[in-house]
């Protein structure tokens, strides 16, 4: 991940505004190496390049007409599950989010929220059971089926546990595996973990998702393609101007 997509992935998990020592100080506690010099640089090149403007001293915003890039929210259950397990298994990706990010583009929000926790299809058996293990008031399911998720989404202390498909569109650093928008795109048409965002429901989710963020269109049906439901995206791609007022 080059330095300007952390400058603008930073400023879009902050409501497109940050000051330039708040992101340093994050760069710092990632462990991510880059000297003021080239971080100022950077920032003056997306000034200039028209990505960035100024709101003050050391503040900086995205420009109205600069669409942000989505990041998931990582709550401190999230994190603390990560640094658990990262441990254990410290060559696997561990990607961990949760539900309720889906908030962001869904028309009629199910009022559920669980754990998404997805890795190499050869670690899914050891993490699944590592996660009962310290968990162990949860509901841990592996891959599940429609029926399964049907039975237990409204559970408060779910955990779903899926299978990471390889290259997936991920963001990674040393704190978590976080899923691109492109990835979550092509997931709710394929898993039956996201059955309750099915039909019409996934056209709206996908006009809202490209109202309000920057997505990269040849990535997401390159993992399409990868999921067998690139045909299934390229027809919501073109009925996305639909109107649902």
């Amino acid at each position: 991940m080059t330095i300007y997509s952390l400058i603008k992935d930073f400023a879009s998990v902050n409501k497109g505004c940050f000051r330039l020592k708040h992101f340093l100080s994050y760069l710092s506690k990632m462990g991510l190496a880059y000297s003021q010099f080239a971080i100022r640089n950077a920032v003056k090149k997306l000034v200039d390049e028209g990505s960035l403007e100024r709101d003050g001293r050391g503040i900086y915003r995205i420009t109205q007409t600069t669409k942000r890039v989505f990041l998931p929210d990582i709550p401190e259950d999230v994190s603390d599950l990560y640094k658990k397990l990262k441990p254990f298994y410290p060559f696997a990706d561990i990607c961990i989010w949760k539900f309720d990010n889906m908030a962001y583009f869904t028309r009629h929000v199910p009022a559920v929220n669980f754990f998404i926790v997805e890795v190499e299809k050869d670690v899914v058996d050891a993490i699944s059971d590592k996660i009962q293990a310290l968990k162990d008031d949860y509901i841990v399911l592996k891959n599940p089926s429609k029926k399964e998720m049907m039975q237990f989404v409204s559970f408060r202390n779910l955990v779903v546990v899926k299978t990471l498909v390889s290259r997936s569109p991920v963001i990674k650093t040393e704190q978590n595996v976080f899923p691109l928008l492109e990835k979550i795109l092509v997931d709710v048409l394929c898993d039956d973990t996201f059955y309750m965002l099915h039909g019409i429901e996934s056209l709206y989710i996908y006009q809202k998702a490209f109202d309000l963020y920057n997505i990269d269109e040849v990535k997401l049906l390159s993992y399409a393609r990868r999921r067998n439901k690139q045909k299934e995206v390229k027809l919501l791609l073109e009925d996305k101007e639909y109107d649902f007022s």
